[in-house]
């Protein structure tokens, strides 16, 4: 009884964590996927009928958290999505979240916060745009800003050069998601280490973990799209950017397949753990059981497997007797 509410009460709380887990992991699996560019010769558009046809602007990181965790699927990325369109869709709802507070609904126009909008989106984007005179309506608002960060960005990727402003917005998103996600763990961690002292306030604890464990994971979300947009548009790009950039993705996709190939083959996780590097040969080596010889059982301990009880204790009391084995 005691023992069993105690399992139920540890796995509702870890079900809050992989709700959570099981986003942020999605959609880095996804922006590690996407193509650098629609003209890349690996990103070509399915067959009509095809599940990936389907649009999906808006459902990036941005849309993580609008609706139940437990609702969300694994979408894989279609062939024909660009980091471009991860990127704008953070754009997007940047802008509607900065128009939503500087004009909120049902509010006179006389009342707007245009001049916080121009700062924000100034902090933000490094983008200066024009609201002195503005006059329209507050779908009007968001599409002027809107069209002004695309203007911005079409001229910073003509600087930069687009296939290689690309390769570093999906690293830089990655980077994103990865530092965040383990300052998520840390303040989730330090939650759920205090949670239980809000039943003297006659609250429940796990009802008190889940809310504030959302409100963190938005939180993290934002940090996410704000660090993301911040280095898209004003990041600084080193000449040497480009290689960086490409060995750092290369060394992210190798973690991941190598995290892949360990939780289906421990055998791999333990050398990985061990320090060992593990090139794609060495891997079907060891899949295969084709691994290097000395790992294999000596000769003895194969044969004691084919004994019965009886025939193992003869072997080790004649073992014993020639003087072979030492209790």
């Amino acid at each position: 009884g005691f023992h069993f509410d105690s399992r139920k009460q540890l796995l509702e709380y870890d079900d809050v964590m992989n709700q959570q887990r099981k986003a942020v992991y999605t959609l880095r699996r996804r922006v590690l996927g996407v193509c650098v560019s629609s003209r890349s010769p690996f990103c070509h558009p399915r067959e009509s009928g095809d599940p990936g046809d389907q649009n999906t602007r808006g459902s990036s990181l941005s849309h993580i958290g609008a609706e139940p965790l437990s609702k969300q699927k694994e979408a894989q990325p279609p062939h024909n999505e660009t980091i471009h369109k991860l990127i704008f869709d953070l754009v997007e709802r940047a802008v509607v979240d900065l128009a939503q507070g500087a004009a909120p609904s049902n509010t006179p126009v006389s009342e707007w916060k245009l001049a916080d909008l121009h700062e924000e989106v100034r902090g933000l984007f490094g983008v200066s745009v024009d609201l002195d005179t503005f006059t329209g309506s507050r779908d009007d608002l968001m599409d002027a800003v809107y069209t002004a960060l695309e203007r911005a960005y079409e001229q910073r990727a003509k600087q930069v050069g687009e296939e290689k402003l690309h390769e570093l917005e999906r690293v830089w998103y990655l980077q994103a998601i990865d530092h965040r996600w383990r300052e998520h763990l840390q303040a989730m961690e330090h939650l759920r280490e205090g949670i239980h002292f809000r039943g003297y306030a006659q609250k429940d604890p796990k009802q008190e973990y889940k809310r504030e464990g959302f409100h963190l994971f938005q939180s993290m979300m934002a940090h996410i799209r704000s660090g993301v947009l911040e280095q898209a548009f004003t990041g600084e790009v080193p000449p040497d950017a480009r290689e960086r950039a490409q060995h750092d993705l290369a060394a992210m996709q190798r973690a991941a397949a190598e995290a892949t190939l360990g939780a289906r083959h421990p055998a791999a996780s333990a050398a990985g753990a061990a320090g060992d590097t593990i090139d794609a040969q060495q891997l079907r080596a060891l899949f295969a059981n084709r691994s290097d010889p000395s790992s294999s059982p000596p000769p003895d301990s194969q044969q004691e497997r084919g004994l019965n009880r009886y025939q193992r204790r003869l072997r080790k009391a004649r073992a014993r007797k020639e003087g072979k084995l030492v209790r």
